[in-house]
């Protein structure tokens, strides 16, 4: 009974212990999410347009951010050989958010005129800005995994995620009105928005100073080759990046010029077109929390199968816009796309989690990010080249006429919808069907009223 007793406090402290350390990394989640509003999104576009960046500046520069997330191997090379990850994360982190300084500030020291040496620095600065970030992605989730205890893995990451995605709801319009009531020009407001954003991206940071993290066993450099042969030695795990690096390349192809295609074809102006891009928030905050349930409930394979089913729609959504619907028809496409990406990403973590060995754990995370971070940069690429071989051609078909946007948006929903197939390949011990996360989420609120017209769609055909 005295061991009880004893035990009963002891058992108390390390709960309340681990209940701020949660509550401190969502914390600093949410503040990232002021950083990504403030330096990312339309403004970021409309800054680099200001400048005279086309589709194939943005296409490189989504491209090789993306395909530098290979860095991710470096790093989980390093993050299994060092037996403190903290102190390297939050120093390559910091510095990287920094960076976003000198790329705001270095064309207001151009003048007025921007030299194409002022753009290609810019662009440089950022892509030294997403390396630096990128590098630490295995340190950052295998010490979370050490401290995010398995049996509540999903329900936080969709808790988390659900936080991060209030404060994108408030912070995003802001930026929003902000362009809208200053009338100032781009280039002088970004400035003033990068330094909101860095200051929230550093704190953001420094507040993993007082979490704790524990020594880990470190491996052999002689024992490399095994580490970075071992996720493609599992075959589920094998699976699950060559499906996940052919959807990454065929999203890619065309999402990395959605925004430029309503800034520049469909003349949107930025307030609203940032607005727009505000309603992606809402999906994530109604719906994570919802999604962390059922892929505990049921596994994270049928919650991949239901909710990425569904995202060609939104292409054929953007083949269809004009100037006259963009601003009422995309908002509440986004509304409904974003809860199959709060879907996506929280059984997309956990299924990359729960299918990693502990010990190879931070190669499993690099494999995944680096290997689709390349097949997402190379797709964002080849949209630029196909865009810019296109440029200024159009087809007339039954009286409308089609753009080399409109043609990328169309290829865009075969490749996605062929990539399908390779998801019904995935594999993962005791997870039930698609069809019983439906059931389930039909339970759920909200996604039992969003999730409505699928049953209903389900029942017709069935």
């Amino acid at each position: 009974m005295a061991e009880k007793q004893n035990g009963a406090p002891n058992g108390q402290s390390e709960s309340h212990s681990l209940e701020r350390t949660l509550v401190r990394i969502t914390v600093a989640g949410s503040l990232y999410m002021v950083f990504a509003s403030c330096v990312g999104g339309p403004p970021f576009t409309d800054f680099l347009r200001s400048m005279g960046a086309g589709a194939i500046h943005l296409g490189f520069l989504t491209g090789v951010t993306q395909a530098l997330v290979a860095l991710q191997f470096a790093g989980a090379l390093v993050a299994t050989r060092v037996r403190r990850r903290k102190l390297w994360f939050m120093s390559l982190v910091i510095l990287g958010r920094l960076l976003y300084l000198p790329i705001a500030f270095l064309p207001a020291l151009s003048g007025e005129r921007y030299p194409a040496s002022t753009l290609m620095s810019v662009l440089m600065l950022t892509i030294a800005s997403g390396a630096m970030m990128t590098f630490t992605g295995p340190f950052w989730f295998s010490w979370m995994a050490e401290i995010i205890p398995g049996r509540i893995l999903n329900r936080y990451w969709g808790q988390r995620q659900r936080w991060m995605n209030y404060v994108w709801l408030i912070t995003y319009p802001l930026v929003g009105l902000a362009v809208r009531a200053t009338g100032i020009p781009i280039r002088q407001l970004f400035p003033i928005l990068a330094v909101f954003g860095v200051t929230a991206g550093v704190t953001d940071i420094l507040l993993f100073t007082s979490i704790p993290e524990q020594d880990h066993e470190t491996a052999p450099l002689h024992c490399a080759k095994r580490e970075l042969l071992a996720p493609l030695k599992d075959p589920s795990y094998r699976a699950f990046l060559m499906f996940f690096c052919l959807w990454s390349a065929a999203v890619n192809f065309s999402a990395s010029f959605q925004q430029y295609y309503v800034l520049n074809e469909l003349r949107v102006p930025l307030w609203k077109t940032s607005l727009i891009w505000w309603a992606a928030g809402l999906g994530p905050a109604i719906s994570s929390g919802a999604w962390g349930r059922l892929a505990d409930r049921f596994g994270c394979r049928p919650v991949l199968q239901l909710c990425l089913s569904l995202k060609p729609l939104v292409i054929l959504v953007f083949l269809l816009l004009t100037p006259g619907t963009a601003v009422w028809i995309l908002p509440i496409v986004f509304i409904f796309d974003s809860v199959w990406n709060a879907g996506t990403a929280v059984a997309q973590n956990g299924y990359m989690i729960k299918m990693s060995p502990p010990q190879y754990r931070p190669m499993f995370v690099a494999a995944f990010a680096g290997a689709t971070g390349i097949a997402a940069g190379l797709g964002s690429m080849a949209g630029g080249i196909f865009l810019r071989a296109l440029s200024g051609k159009r087809w007339v078909i039954a009286g409308t006429a089609w753009t080399e946007y409109h043609l990328l948006f169309f290829l865009n929903i075969l490749m996605r919808a062929a990539c399908l197939r390779l998801l019904w390949k995935l594999k993962e011990p005791r997870s039930a069907e698609p069809g019983d996360v439906l059931r389930g989420a039909s339970q759920e609120w909200p996604l039992k009223l969003l999730l409505y017209p699928v049953e209903l769609y389900r029942r017709l055909i069935g």
